[in-house]
């Protein structure tokens, strides 16, 4: 019945986009159980399917949601979304945010890109003392490919003692990048380094 209603949403906001009142929907905290618990979910599935940029900040308030089932969701409408208020909503929740809803979000940043998104999130980077965070948190700074940002990166790199996979692969993209500009060639080395000394 759940795919039913959500290809019937779905087809309602294709066909009918000023019939539903999305941004009231999300306006409200999602109920626990019974039906509009459902409807919340219904909700929050057809945004993950079509984006509809504009809700970033009813969406936001879902990000603390305790329920992973809400502030996943509500992470993976914002990142489809691909908006700098989308990036911006994420960044603002992370520091109030429980440590559960924290990981998500730094997936979430992981995969968005914004203008000084980087810097935002070297900020949030910070003021984080758990190291799975702080880790995930800089995978997420280095995916943004600025050159202020990589070049402090670079410096920071002799924190990171174990190897991480997910840092390598963003770290290897970067390099990639910064090869086509010759004054980054000492940011390249130091950024190298660290891919050579992970097994």
């Amino acid at each position: 019945y759940f795919l039913q209603g959500l290809h019937a949403l779905e087809a309602l906001r294709r066909g009918h986009p000023d019939y539903l009142h999305l941004a009231g929907t999300l306006a409200h905290y999602a109920p626990q159980t019974g039906p509009g618990a459902s409807s919340f979910q219904l909700t929050l599935h057809s945004l993950i399917h079509f984006p509809q940029p504009g809700l970033e900040t009813p969406l936001a308030k879902h990000l603390l949601d305790e329920r992973e089932a809400i502030h996943c969701n509500a992470t993976e409408a914002l990142v489809r979304m691909g908006t700098a208020q989308a990036a911006a909503a994420l960044v603002s929740q992370f520091p109030v945010a429980d440590t559960a809803s924290q990981r998500w979000i730094a997936r979430g940043l992981q995969r968005l890109r914004a203008a000084g998104l980087a810097e935002a999130i070297a900020e949030l980077r910070a003021v984080t003392a758990d190291p799975t965070l702080w880790l995930m948190l800089l995978v997420a700074e280095v995916r943004q490919v600025e050159e202020n940002s990589l070049q402090r990166i670079a410096c920071e790199l002799q924190r990171v003692d174990s190897p991480s996979r997910a840092l390598k692969d963003a770290l290897a993209v970067a390099i990639g990048v910064l090869q086509q500009a010759v004054e980054s060639q000492r940011t390249q080395a130091a950024l190298q380094e660290y891919l050579q000394r992970s097994p």
